[in-house]
């Protein structure tokens, strides 16, 4: 299966998964128990996840009370409120994101270990297996449906020269890093030179280190400096986990020129908060974001999102509650914006 090289690299015999690690799945090997704390929550038959709490984060039963008025009506996006191309996004003055994934990955070079071990070939456009789908939920960004048959249908992101791992501890960065891309340079005649995608972590890999989706076994030194997603004119995708309602969201953001450091959902007139797993989705509902983005959520859905350069952009997913609990990762939405400001690069 796709990326299970990567899974399998690290050779990692964990007693426990950890917060937001995959504990169960078609094809997984780890761990089914979690660390205290966390449950091994279903999802479906490709994906199970270390979660919060002692059993899965059920639908809030709806209130058999009247609801409070609502707050305001939600503000409207700043992004309408202009025709010009600056509607399509903004500078924020959010701070910087903490840990490895900062801008100056554009500007500087990193300097690392390369490796491949495994038994996979990319005999496929972007990876598919030959039944010409994706499996779901494999790799710790757990990525999947990425491609399409209809040719230029399939996301951009993703049509680089290689998948890679990086460090979990150094700089997998809390799943920040996934879906960016890299722009690297080896000295091993298979890997040779190109762009490759983050889709996954590595236990074993030290800071700076890439670990390629490569048939065989391979070490050697490599440099690399982060680089737009190659997106061309597609925009931002949105896919939802299997399950979802205006009780409780969790969803995947791909297909971006630079990784995604926060989401924020309208919610009572106010931009609030979700939360990031491990697993690379955001997530929102009783068990996760009690206080500042309780349940039910209004639909269609708004969303403020603030790239790791702090460019912000306003997206709406315009789904009715019946259409939402209907989602899952084979029916992604396609989005209307994407981050168009220059990353900075080296002189």
């Amino acid at each position: 299966m796709i990326f299970s090289s990567f899974v399998l690299l690290s050779g990692r015999v964990a007693a426990q998964s950890g917060a937001w690690e995959q504990c169960g799945g078609i094809g997984f090997t780890g761990s089914t128990d979690c660390v205290a704390g966390y449950t091994c929550v279903y999802e479906n038959d490709w994906w199970s996840m270390c979660e919060p709490g002692s059993a899965a984060p059920a639908p809030t039963p709806e209130p058999t009370e009247e609801l409070p008025a609502p707050a305001p009506t939600p503000v409207e996006d700043p992004s309408e409120e202009s025709s010009s191309s600056s509607s399509e996004s903004s500078s924020s003055d959010s701070e910087d994101t903490d840990g490895a994934v900062e801008p100056e990955l554009w500007s500087s070079t990193t300097f690392g270990e390369g490796t491949f071990y495994g038994d996979y070939s990319l005999d496929y456009p972007y990876g598919i297996l030959s039944d010409g789908t994706w499996p779901l939920a494999t790799g710790h960004c757990s990525y999947s449906n990425v491609y399409d048959s209809t040719p230029g249908d399939s996301l951009k992101a993703f049509a680089v020269d290689n998948y890679v791992a990086v460090g979990k501890y150094n700089s997998y960065d809390g799943s920040l890093a996934c879906g960016m891309c890299v722009e690297y340079e080896s000295d091993d005649p298979t890997i040779g030179s190109g762009t490759a995608l983050v889709v996954d972590s590595c236990e074993a890999c030290a800071e700076g280190d890439l670990d390629f989706l490569r048939q065989g076994t391979g070490r050697f030194d490599v440099s690399w400096k982060a680089v737009d997603c190659p997106v061309a004119e597609q925009k931002l995708e949105y896919a939802f986990v299997e399950g979802v309602s205006e009780w409780y969201l969790k969803m995947q953001i791909r297909n971006h020129k630079v990784p995604v450091a926060l989401v924020e959902l309208m919610h009572n007139g106010e931009y609030q908060e979700m939360v990031k797993g491990m697993d690379n989705h955001w997530i929102a509902g009783s068990n996760f974001t009690p206080d500042n983005l309780p349940p039910p959520y209004e639909t269609p859905l708004k969303f403020r999102i603030t790239s790791v350069m702090g460019e912000v952009v306003y997206d709406t997913v315009e789904v009715t509650p019946a259409e939402l609990s209907g989602l899952n990762y084979f029916t992604p939405v396609t989005g209307t914006k994407q981050f168009v400001q220059d990353s900075p690069t080296s002189s």
